[in-house]
């Protein structure tokens, strides 16, 4: 739909550059746009750091405005004002970025603007899309997990904290599927 835009990061290796296509409904039957990014070995060590940072509690600071810079800026620049949908197809390194946590020039996280979605490939997106959707076929089963439950030895538990609102957040998810099964603690 007009509405979305499909972005595939092709990474090279040994100092190439990245490379991001742009696919919208409207460069469909036309061009696709193209922009070179840094190379991806270069961007391994900030995708760890936001990551770890992430994964700490933090909200990634000005590591994540710079990843968004330098990962989402020259696309998003040029992406008409009704695009709300992006669709990523991450390459290399750049399938540890967490997307929805990067923020925008506008200070905004990638998230509060697109709704955002992954895919493998291009050729998977293109094959799902034209799968026709079969009204008597069952719904999807949804498994969500959440807030696990660390095995403790003695009174430790390997330094792992509780993870509460990934248990809401399981739940969440599993709100938007006909058939959930929630695993929690």
């Amino acid at each position: 739909p007009d509405s979305t835009a499909m972005l595939e990061y092709v990474t090279g290796s040994l100092g190439a550059p990245t490379t991001l296509l742009v696919v919208t409904r409207a460069s469909v039957g036309g061009q696709v746009r193209a922009y070179q990014l840094a190379p991806a070995d270069s961007l391994e060590a900030p995708i760890a750091r936001l990551a770890a940072s992430i994964q700490g509690g933090s909200e990634g600071g000005d590591l994540s405005r710079a990843l968004g810079d330098a990962l989402l800026a020259p696309a998003l620049s040029g992406l008409d004002a009704d695009v709300r949908n992006l669709i990523i197809i991450p390459d290399g390194p750049v399938h540890r970025v967490p997307f929805d946590a990067l923020r925008l020039p506008d200070g905004r996280y990638l998230a509060e603007r697109f709704a955002v979605s992954l895919s493998p490939s291009a050729g998977v997106l293109a094959a799902l899309w034209r799968k026709p959707r079969n009204p008597s076929d069952r719904p999807m089963r949804l498994l969500a997990f959440g807030d696990p439950a660390f095995a403790a030895r003695g009174e430790k538990t390997e330094g792992y904290q509780r993870l509460p609102s990934s248990g809401r957040e399981a739940r969440l998810a599993a709100s938007y599927s006909p058939a959930p099964v929630i695993r929690v603690r």
